[in-house]
Order: structure tokens, then sequence, then C-alpha cells
């Protein structure tokens, strides 16, 4: 179940399942974080020293390891996931080189630190001592990373769960509270026929009623105004089951820049949208870009493959692609 969240880079980075580590087998690994995740079942129980021995070794090569039970996983996989987020925005050492053997398994070789190297330290230690600021920004940055990861993660659950279920489900961006979570619906989300504009803030509203409704009263008792009424009113959603169903706040220096999804016609910087998933494997394309400064110029921005779910995180802000061909 939980190979099925990690592969594919679902969470950003490459996973590999029983992972040969030097004599050890890791149930799941990041290189590129460093990470082992460790499933532990029943079995665990009689064997807390060798685990702890297992731990020992990692750490002292400069990898961390994340146990979950196996309970936890069949309970609330969504859960386990959002703390694996947490653990891969973790900067990893770098004193650790990973060696592979010929049989494919990973080496974990100490290398020494070259004179160069010391040098570095050096002044970066003094740099440190002098000024203050840079550690504080380390850690904004840190949390900006962390957030991204978990919206990111999100989408891709999302994207899969949508495919699997056969329901329509949409990922809520509330700009003006920031925060997000997930709803679904029982009837079909339909793509409006003109793309949603910006008011004059630059704020757009969920769920605006459809301009082909203008005039049309809800009790009315004409039979062309039931049909269009049956026809263009958009279903209604709820919030999902589980964490993702609740408000996800931002943390305080983090915030949404601005979003575009591709109904919209340009970027906004206010007010509440919506990226939709629909059956059978398809979403919108989209951009979303997070700031954790008050200039916003570092921005990390996610960008949405429609026809994939997949999400690449870019360190810029892209323009809004020309998805109509009409330049």
């Amino acid at each position: 179940m939980l190979w099925a969240l990690l592969r594919n880079r679902r969470l950003g980075v490459k996973f590999r399942r029983q992972q040969p580590l030097d004599r050890f087998v890791a149930d799941f690994y990041c290189a590129e974080c460093r990470l082992v995740v460790e499933v532990d079942g029943a079995i665990h129980d009689t064997r807390v020293g060798a685990d702890r021995e297992r731990d020992a070794y990692f750490a002292e090569h400069g990898i961390r390891v994340f146990r979950v039970s196996a309970d936890d996983v069949e309970r609330d996989a969504e859960g386990v996931v959002h703390r694996i987020l947490s653990e891969l925005a973790l900067t990893p050492p770098l004193s650790t080189k990973l060696e592979r053997g010929p049989g494919g398994e990973v080496s974990l070789a100490r290398r020494a630190f070259t004179l160069l190297e010391i040098s570095i330290g050096l002044v970066l230690m003094g740099l440190m001592v002098a000024v203050a600021v840079p550690s504080l920004n380390a850690v904004s940055g840190a949390r900006l990373k962390e957030t991204t990861n978990l919206i990111a993660g999100a989408i891709r659950d999302t994207f899969a769960r949508t495919a699997l279920q056969g329901r329509s489900t949409r990922l809520v961006l509330d700009m003006e509270q920031q925060a997000w979570w997930i709803e679904e619906t029982e009837g079909v989300a339909r793509v409006k026929a003109t793309k949603l504009e910006a008011d004059r803030d630059g704020k757009v509203a969920l769920d605006a009623a459809d301009e082909r409704l203008e005039g049309i009263e809800l009790d009315t008792r004409d039979a062309k105004e039931q049909a269009k009424l049956a026809l263009f009113t958009g279903p209604t959603f709820k919030a999902i089951e589980g964490e993702w169903g609740t408000p996800q706040k931002l943390p305080s220096d983090v915030r949404f820049k601005n979003v575009w999804i591709e109904h919209l016609e340009d970027k906004v910087a206010g007010g509440v949208v919506a990226l939709y998933f629909y059956p059978g494997g398809y979403t919108e394309e989209a951009l979303i870009t997070l700031t954790d400064d008050e200039e916003g110029s570092r921005t990390l921005t996610l960008a949405v493959q429609s026809l994939t779910g997949e999400v690449f995180v870019e360190n810029d802000e892209p323009r809004v692609p020309n998805i109509e061909g009409d330049e």
C-alpha cells in the first residue's frame, strides 16, 4: 500500500524498495534525501536490539531512519505520507559518500574532509557567528520547501484516487485564509464555457454561478429553463474524510503568491480557487506559486501536468502557458 504512494516520484523524489545498504536491506530508501523508511510489523517487537543497531549504523553514515508501524500504514496511509514529506524536507548531511558495489548494493563509506573543505567550513562558521539572519532565512526556506512538497504529494494522490474512484474531486486553495483542502462530489464537474476572470481586486470566487444561468430563477416552471438548470448547475462538493478534508493552514511565514489554473484567464492573487480532477485520469494544467518573504522574491512554483497528474517544482514563476495554441 505504501509503495503505491512512494513509487514513480509521487512525493517529488525517487524511492527504491527493498534497497540493499551494506549488510542491511531497507524497506524504502531515498538516496536524494538519504532517508530510510521502515515499516515495522509485529515481528519488530521481538528484535528491538537489532533495530537499534541497524539505526545506529545508518546514523553513523549520515542516513536518517523514519519508522512507522504497519498498523499506521493500514489505518492512515495519507497521514504516514504527510510525516514522510516532513522528513524529506530536512536537508541530508553532505559528509557521506554513497558508493555502489558490484552487486548493486550501496556502500556507506565515510570520507575524510579535505583541507579545502575544512577551510570553507571555517569561513562558513565565521559568517554564521557574524550574521544570524541567514540562519533564520534557512529555516523559512525549509518551511517553503516542506509546504510545496506536501501540496505536490496531495495533488499526485488526489489524481490517482480520482482515477480509481470514478468521481470528480478538487483541491481548494483559499488565498484569503492561506489554507488548502480537498473536496469530492458524487456528480460530474463540468468545465465552464468561458474562462473566469478576476475582479477589480484581483480575486476570484469559488462556485460562481454559470453565466448561462443568468436571469433564471431556481424555482422556475419553464421547461427550457429547468433543463438549463439541470445541465449547467454544478455538483455539490463536500470535504473528503481524513486530514486533507480539513483546512490545512500554511505556515505563518509561507503564503500563496499567485495561482493560475486552466479555467482561469490569468494568474490571480486573491480569493478562493480550485484545481479540478476528473475520472479517467485527467486534471487541469496549473501553476501554484508560494513564497516565504514579504517581497515575494523567493518562490517555488508547482507546475501541474494535465494528462499525468505529475507535478514539477520550479524555482521561478513560469508564465501562463498558451494551451489554446493561438500564438
